[in-house]
């Protein structure tokens, strides 16, 4: 749905079927260029097409993913975004690229690991299937940014620094419509906006 000029959010269904809450993935236009900022969670690559078309956007005018950081329902379509649209540049925050390419066992994955021997049956599937996704979706980064930096994709996009829900998580302000699109940083709980829950941040 467009949310100011040139700027869109993608509805995205949670995959826990008991949520009422969505994924909301942003799109930043720039003629026919288009920026989509976090990509969902795995699998959802078909709904993405259909958010975009329902505003005449075409995926394949994807020429660069913005990840804010590197969990799961963030760049989970990433890998599938780049089989159907190759040499889109892939940025995000200069602290998460070794998790995103593989180098560094990721937070969330590295935390269940040192508790392995405590996680019931349901918490070791979950571990199973991270372990699993992180392991078969090593994305090379194309571009690093650090507080304060400025990336122009037709709008000035300001790169804040907000480390804790990850070690580097960024958020993004476009000062011209006032608007933060804040990641993890906030999230959506039953229709409101909420800080993340302590049991999902790193610090």
């Amino acid at each position: 749905m467009k949310i100011k000029e040139n700027i869109y959010v993608l509805e995205l269904p949670n995959i826990n079927p008991q949520s009422k809450d969505f994924v909301y993935p942003t799109v930043i236009k720039d003629k026919n260029n288009l920026t989509l900022i976090d990509t969902g969670y795995p699998g959802q690559i078909d709904y993405i097409k259909a958010e975009l078309e329902k505003d005449g956007l075409d995926i394949n005018n994807i020429k660069t993913i913005i990840l804010t950081h590197h969990d799961i329902d963030h760049m989970g379509n990433v890998k599938a975004i780049l089989k159907l649209v190759p040499n889109i540049e892939v940025i995000t925050f200069d602290k998460e690229v070794d998790y995103i390419n593989g180098s560094k066992t990721p937070g969330k994955v590295e935390h269940m690991e040192k508790n392995l021997n405590k996680l019931d049956e349901k918490g070791k599937q979950f571990y199973n299937l991270f372990k699993l996704f992180y392991d078969n979706n090593k994305i090379e980064v194309t571009k690093t940014v650090k507080d304060n930096d400025v990336i122009n994709k037709g709008e000035d996009i300001r790169v804040i620094a907000t480390p804790g829900h990850t070690l580097g998580h960024m958020s993004l302000y476009i000062d011209k419509y006032k608007l933060l699109i804040a990641g993890d940083l906030l999230i959506s709980k039953d229709g409101e906006v909420t800080t993340c829950p302590k049991e999902l941040n790193y610090d």
